[in-house]
């Protein structure tokens, strides 16, 4: 037997045990219907309702040519959250888009770090820009079940904002286009 049958013979052994494996996996496991997604998964959050509200600006922190950017505060569920929001001038309405950064140490984190390259080039592009900065972050209130909840609740935090900047009496706000 060449080396080159000797590979193929073994691919298909490892092929067939797998099928062997995948089908005792799937003919054991519960029904679907009969399973409850844990309160610590994404599944659990899509099934909970997220509310966002009391959208208001604080004051303004920046102005350029093109744009001006505003603390912001807005509430998810108990929780008060503070971001950054930029604004192009002019009437508007302007599009939005709503960002969460990445991970950030708390004990480092500044409002708005992230993505202020992102946040000035949609700007100047001419979208409404929230950058929410998270529980636990910033100004936001501190949640201290943040980290046995894996953070889930940053998710809910960026919804929320998208539901209070719908929301608010923002007159510059396009609600029929949000990103």
């Amino acid at each position: 037997m060449t080396s080159h049958s000797k590979v193929n013979s073994l691919l298909a052994s490892i092929i067939a045990a797998s099928s062997l494996v995948i089908g005792c996996l799937v003919v054991s496991a519960p029904p679907a219907q009969s399973v409850e997604p844990n309160q610590l998964s994404l599944s659990a959050l899509a099934q909970k309702s997220v509310v966002g509200n009391n959208f208001r600006v604080i004051k303004k922190v920046a102005s350029n040519k093109e744009y001006a950017t505003f603390s912001i505060r807005y509430k998810s569920g108990d929780f008060t959250i503070s971001g950054l929001m930029s604004v192009p001038h002019g009437p508007g309405p302007y599009p939005a888009v709503v960002i969460g950064h990445g991970y950030a140490d708390v004990n480092v984190y500044k409002s708005g770090d992230g993505f202020t390259k992102e946040r000035d080039y949609l700007a100047r592009a001419g979208f409404l820009v929230l950058h929410t900065d998270y529980r636990n972050h910033a100004h936001s209130d501190d949640d201290p079940n943040n980290v046995t909840n894996l953070r889930l609740d940053y998710t809910e935090d960026v919804i929320a904002a998208v539901q209070a900047l719908k929301n608010s009496d923002i007159t510059r706000v396009d609600r029929s286009h949000f990103v």
